[in-house]
């Protein structure tokens, strides 16, 4: 069985279509080291030219503040620079530790914000200077 094309009871794809994967969860659910599979989806790419990869989606992230300020006030920025909306999501799903907050963003809860709208809100937050994500 391949473990690629068959997963999630998908046997093929049209042309044009987009199938995201993660690579770690892929190694980790066929027993492979995750470099093994980085080798075999390249080789799929580069003599069979049948997948692309693309830019890619990180799971989580550590936001530290750029001006050193203690991250107590870390929820301030956020709310100071996003849409409310998006700060509130944002803020819900922060874990706070001593250097760095955490976001993960595939054990958020939605608040009815999208994932590309948290992505961009943290864009945000590092082009305005005030946040290193």
């Amino acid at each position: 069985e391949d473990f690629y094309w068959v997963k999630d009871g998908v046997s093929s794809l049209r042309v044009g279509s987009i199938r995201e994967v993660a690579q770690a969860a892929m190694a980790k659910e066929n027993d492979l080291q995750e470099n093994v599979v980085r080798m075999l989806l390249a080789f799929i790419d580069i003599y069979h030219g049948l997948i692309e990869t693309l830019t890619p989606k990180y799971s989580s992230y550590r936001l530290q503040s750029a001006r050193g300020l203690p991250l107590s006030t870390f929820r301030d920025t956020i709310f100071r620079l996003v849409p409310a909306n998006v700060a509130q999501a944002l803020s819900s799903m922060l874990v706070l530790k001593q250097t760095w907050a955490h976001l993960d963003l595939d054990q958020r809860t939605t608040h009815g914000v999208s994932r590309d709208e948290l992505v961009q809100a943290m864009r945000h937050l590092e082009d305005s200077g005030e946040v290193k994500v």
